[in-house]
């Protein structure tokens, strides 16, 4: 038995799913990006309690990005703030390649790009 969650605009477009006792749940870059017609997009939640009959959408997780975001990977036990990882770049030429990862409400943290000591934080990132 199969149905719709979306559609996007790229066969390359990648997110992960999550089945628990609350429902299920599909994140992944399921909304147009900056590189349209390119791998990634706009990363989107998208919620079902009918085992995956009909599907709502929660919340756009990410927005009004310079990068196409793809990739989004379920974190293995994951636990808030690390509940998946992703990654960011421009797939039409050589871009910079920035790491996400988000918690179950939908908050994003970004990697550091540049290390300059063994730790750091990550920063909150703030979607318009």
């Amino acid at each position: 038995n199969t149905s719709l969650v979306t559609t996007s605009d790229h066969n390359y477009d990648m997110g992960s799913l999550w089945i628990n006792a609350e429902g299920w749940t599909v994140i992944g870059p399921t909304t147009d990006g900056p590189q349209k017609h390119g791998g990634g997009g706009e990363v989107t939640q998208w919620v079902s309690k009918d085992k995956g009959k009909s599907w709502k959408k929660k919340r756009t997780i990410t927005q009004g990005s310079l990068l196409n975001h793809n990739y989004v990977r379920r974190v293995v036990d994951g636990e808030d703030p690390f509940r998946y990882f992703w990654a960011d770049g421009n797939p039409d030429t050589f871009s910079q390649s920035h790491l996400y990862f988000g918690d179950k409400k939908g908050t994003v943290w970004q990697l550091p790009y540049d290390m300059s000591a063994v730790w750091q934080k990550p920063v909150k990132v703030k979607h318009k």
